[in-house]
């Protein structure tokens, strides 16, 4: 069974069937209440518990097919793996969730690096570990947490000053604790303002006068990331970062669903004011990081995702755009919102044929969605030509007799192709199958109304469905 086909809401609370397997629970919740996200706890804590850790390995994976952005679960099945001392599995799971944004995720990374890296030469442990913390410091060293993760990495080089050289990435041990330490006191983070008086008594143990010399330097910036912080602290509270907000009939639960969008929503703007004054390309990876972290518990909406993508729209390039609408319409594929923003998109950038195949292929998913149909039409009408709107038209009307079609096909005869008379005729033609379809009739009537002044055909119709239709209609 496909995860796409998961549409319905979780159900309510329901208990798991302790005569079966955790394993299959699992099976089961994931064919039929796979957003359940209680009940997922319960079988993983019942897993942990007491599992064999191949059936642990499958709960976790089934689990992760549904919630892949579940940084926490990541973690525990990293852990899991590095447990029993499978450091390559734990390295392939790292590639999985290399996405998820999450600090205590990548303190497991580092974690991990270190396992892998520990018996083998100096040389290569450094280096690597080097290369370690910069991808950790890359990734999630600009988190309101990623506080310990700067102090980590400045202690690693304080402790291997000695033998850090070029050929592990560091020219200069001093130099580097230095360019670290600048950096962390400039991000509005966690105890950012004891970050800067540990770099300074660090910098006065080293060289007093130039100490007070990068103090007078850095002490700017510092103050507005510590202010900035103070405001991107109180935006963000309230934010759950690890807990799935999924769709649901529960009252109580679409309240809370609501409220987290909502608190993303306006830490993202927040983000964008760049009260920090940000150079453009810094500003970008702020936006990017915040995307990606609203995204790891609310991408079964469409809210935070249309905000991603028309700001990347805005301010990235094309390829960009085009990854973005892949991974959201991964996620939400029968999110028509979505679906018709990325064909926007695509006949934006003139990318014709790529819109029309994708407008074929979401016909075929979406067999009974009318308002396809009608996008299609126009579509066909606007970037191939007249005779391939007609065409479809025709086709299509043989085999889903849509009554919205054929109004929309009399709106591009009449306002676009200026034929007022085949207009007329699809009108006519639809008023063959539609006459009790009182949506129908009110589109056919207001269409007369404006002819009626100018054709008498048009005038005469209309006293016919006036005087025989409309009293038969329902309200």
């Amino acid at each position: 069974m496909s995860l796409s086909t998961h549409s319905q809401p979780p159900k309510k609370k329901r208990k798991l069937n302790r005569n079966i397997s955790a394993r299959e629970n699992a099976d089961h919740l994931y064919q039929t209440d796979a957003y359940n996200v209680e009940s997922w706890m319960q079988i993983l804590s019942r897993v942990d518990k007491e599992c064999e850790l191949d059936e642990q390995r499958y709960v976790y994976k089934l689990f992760l097919m549904v919630f892949p952005s579940s940084s926490r679960q990541y973690k525990q099945f990293i852990e899991l793996e590095m447990q029993h001392e499978h450091y390559d599995k734990a390295s392939e799971l790292f590639m999985q969730c290399v996405s998820c944004l999450d600090v205590e995720l990548y303190k497991a990374y580092l974690v991990l690096a270190n396992k892998i890296n520990e018996k083998r030469p100096r040389d290569i442990h450094l280096k690597n570990m080097v290369e370690a913390y910069a991808f950790v410091i890359k990734l999630v060293g600009q988190d309101l947490s990623a506080t310990s993760l700067w102090r980590q990495y400045v202690a690693f080089l304080k402790s291997n000053a000695k033998h850090l050289e070029a050929k592990h990435g560091v020219t200069d041990a001093t130099l580097e604790i230095r360019k670290m330490y600048q950096s962390a006191v400039k991000l509005p983070i966690h105890e950012c303002d004891k970050l800067w008086e540990e770099y300074i008594a660090w910098e006065t143990s080293k060289n007093a006068t130039l100490a007070a010399a990068m103090s007078d330097k850095c002490k700017p910036e510092h103050e507005l990331a510590k202010q900035v912080y103070l405001d991107r602290k109180r935006w963000k509270r309230g934010i759950f970062s690890h807990t799935h907000i999924v769709p649901s009939n529960n009252k109580h639960a679409q309240e809370r669903n609501y409220q987290q969008i909502q608190l993303w929503k306006r830490f993202i703007d927040f983000e964008l004011l760049n009260k920090q004054n940000l150079s453009a390309q810094a500003l970008c990876r702020r936006m990017v990081f915040t995307f990606r972290q609203a995204l790891m518990t609310t991408s079964l909406f469409p809210d935070i995702w249309i905000m991603f993508v028309e700001w990347t729209i805005a301010h990235r390039t094309k390829e960009s755009v085009l990854s973005v609408f892949k991974q959201c319409l991964q996620r939400i594929p029968n999110c028509l919102l979505l679906q018709f923003q990325y064909l926007e998109y695509l006949e934006k950038i003139n990318e014709i044929q790529t819109a029309e195949d994708h407008y074929l292929q979401i016909l075929t998913t979406f067999a009974n969605s009318t308002l396809i149909y009608v996008q299609f039409l126009y579509f066909l009408r606007r970037c191939k030509s007249l005779a391939a709107a007609r065409q479809f038209f025709i086709e299509t009307i043989q085999k889903n007799q849509f009554w919205q079609l054929y109004v929309a096909e009399a709106d591009i005869e009449e306002n676009i192709n200026g034929d007022s008379s085949c207009a007329l005729r699809i009108y006519g033609n639809g008023f063959k199958y539609f006459k009790e379809k009182a949506e129908f009739v009110r589109c056919y009537v207001e269409y007369l109304m404006t002819k009626e002044k100018k054709d008498s055909t048009a005038k005469q119709t209309l006293r016919d469905i006036f005087s025989t239709i409309l009293p038969h209609l329902d309200a």
